[in-house]
């Protein structure tokens, strides 16, 4: 079995690459980074890589590859079994890593490098049954192949399909394998039949720009890289320019059933008193120094970067970098407009982009028809949308009835809180920029209405400088 302390020191991640050809954007990025990360004191994750050409006879065989739609590839990728040989290397590498690693893992789509929210993820953990019988490791092993398919599956959802075709990847996914990390946490009021163990500290980061970042910190049980997301109880704290781990000063967000209302200070403090590491008393100033300082040094020697860093506190405490990528980021200059031009201000916007337009839609119904049909037709136009839970938008507006943008203007009434995933990655990766606005949406539509056919449209955004605006010029 081995023990903890052996994992200290002497412990050398595992860095596995399975199949032919090269692996997928999200292994090599994180693998160029790999001396930076270290000297920075970050620890680097054992992961396994399986190359897109790994799965190419496999997609074939099953027929996913001639499906028309994402409900058939995945029953024709559930019905297909591995071969012999596949099983084989799959239960070799699994078992390459060390058993304190193995059995918690987590299941993830190689082949984009930022993250983007479009495929699943899967994780698989296995209970520790005795100490004579240790893991049940042929449960575990089972269990991966079950989510590589599910992943695999994932593949051919529509918006992933499509921002492939706009990006021009055409080679199938890659598959990364990663020891989840996290902590121990009891048994939470919801029905947890795994064991109690998932990412608690996890952080988004994107940056640095005018010395400033953009990150997402969350903190609780639950999220998109552990088993819990339907029932997740936490926080999480949209584009902060700093790390101030300083609960009091934090908007705190719960999530159950997916419905996401605001908790209070009080009422989150009793609910973290619950996690055994004592996760509350590290929650101050001085870790929120620690780990600035710590990318700082990362992002010296690798320039911008969009990271996801988690918080390991079983084998031991470390903080650890599951994701790195680089991004480019487009210098913007705030246009002059006259001030009775302006129809909105935000300090709430996603990208950084000048958009002039004459054109502009109005989306009432995210699944209405001629959305699509409109964006097939237009290009470089305004997108209004309104009334909506922001926190929906990338989940329920397909992108080809918005991939033709120029930019979007969310009208929103719910809680402040990121577009979509991974700090809004594929609204960024397509280079739309999005403004956020508090509002009923009317007086907007009015200014609209009334502008005219010939009125000009300037939506301005500038992500790190918290900064954007629209203006109609009649």
């Amino acid at each position: 079995m081995g023990d903890i302390n052996s994992m200290d020191g002497a412990h050398k991640p595992l860095q596995l690459t399975v199949g032919t050809g090269r692996c997928g954007p999200k292994t090599m990025r994180l693998r160029e980074d790999k001396n930076a990360i270290e000297s920075a004191g970050f620890y680097f994750p054992d992961h396994i890589s399986f190359t897109p050409e790994f799965w190419g006879r496999y997609l074939w065989e099953s027929g996913a590859l001639k499906a028309k739609n994402l409900f058939e590839a995945r029953v024709k990728i559930n019905k297909h079994e591995f071969t012999p040989e596949e099983k084989g290397m799959i239960r070799d590498s699994v078992f390459s890593l060390h058993p304190l690693l193995r059995r918690r893992l987590i299941i993830r789509s190689d082949e984009y490098a930022m993250g983007l929210g479009l495929a699943t993820s899967k994780c698989t953990s296995v209970p520790f049954e005795s100490k004579k019988k240790g893991f049940d490791w042929d449960l575990l092993l089972e269990r991966v192949e079950e989510n590589i398919k599910n992943v695999l599956a994932s593949g051919f959802n529509g918006n992933l399909m499509e921002f492939k075709r706009i990006k021009g990847i055409e080679e199938n996914m890659g598959i990364m394998i990663m020891p989840l990390f996290g902590e121990d946490i009891p048994l939470d009021p919801v029905n947890i039949k795994e064991p109690a163990y998932c990412p608690v500290l996890s952080i988004n980061y994107l940056g640095k720009i005018y010395g400033k970042c953009l990150s997402s910190i969350g903190i609780g049980i639950g999220g998109a890289n552990s088993n819990f997301g339907k029932h997740s109880f936490g926080l999480d704290v949209p584009f902060h320019d700093f790390f101030d781990f300083t609960p009091i000063h934090w908007r705190i967000l719960l999530e159950e059933s997916g419905t996401i209302k605001e908790m209070n200070i009080e009422r989150y403090v009793d609910y973290l008193a619950r996690i055994k590491s004592n996760t509350w008393d590290r929650l101050y100033p001085k870790m929120g120094m620690e780990i600035n300082k710590m990318i700082d040094k990362l992002i010296e020697k690798t320039g911008p970067r969009w990271l996801e860093i988690v918080k390991e506190d079983v084998l031991r405490p470390i903080w650890v970098v599951v994701q790195s990528s680089p991004f480019e980021y487009r210098e913007v200059e705030k246009p002059e407009v006259a001030e009775d031009s302006l129809v909105l201000k935000s300090d709430r916007v996603l990208g950084s982009k000048i958009v002039k337009t004459r054109k502009v839609k109005i989306i009432y119904n995210l699944e209405k028809e001629d959305n699509v049909e409109y964006n097939e037709k237009n290009k470089d136009y305004l997108l209004i949308v309104k009334p909506l839970l922001l926190r929906k938008l990338g989940e329920l507006l397909p992108i080809e009835s918005f991939s033709n943008a120029g930019g979007i203007v969310c009208i929103i009434n719910d809680i402040e809180s990121p577009v979509g995933t991974h700090l809004g990655g594929y609204f960024r990766e397509l280079d739309i920029p999005i403004i956020t606005f508090i509002s009923s949406g009317e007086k907007i539509e009015e200014r609209i209405n009334n502008a005219g056919a010939n009125a000009e449209y300037t939506l301005y955004a500038n992500e790190f400088k918290k900064e954007g605006f629209l203006a109609i010029d009649k």
